[in-house]
């Protein structure tokens, strides 16, 4: 059993739509116009299930950091499981490399 941590770029190819800007697309290997989202997925024995779905709105005029939006994923998520009787913490994490920095993982831990 895992949770898993991503981010990834949806593309837009449409004029009108709000909340579009230029990411870095690993899938592109360019900069694409498109909505940014960090998603979180439990695994339990190859099977995947959503959990928490956020847009991460880092352009624009305020200054968003998805660090911030993960810790606020995962304490929404930790309360939600321990209402349940279960606790997240012994649940191990994936995600990107580029995501773990030390500060991170020291706000993690507390």
């Amino acid at each position: 059993m895992t949770l898993s941590i991503d981010n990834s770029v949806i593309d837009r190819f449409g004029k009108l739509l709000r909340w579009t800007w230029s990411w870095l697309s690993g899938r592109h290997h360019d900069v694409v116009r498109g909505q940014d989202l960090l998603g979180i997925v439990l695994t339990i024995n190859h099977i995947a299930f959503p959990l928490h779905l956020l847009f991460c709105p880092k352009q624009g005029r305020y200054n968003t950091n998805k660090a911030d939006l993960l810790i606020f994923m995962l304490s929404r998520l930790k309360t939600a499981f321990a209402l349940e009787g279960i606790d997240m913490t012994n649940i191990p994490l994936t995600m990107d490399s580029w995501f773990v920095s030390q500060p991170l993982r020291t706000r993690l831990h507390h």
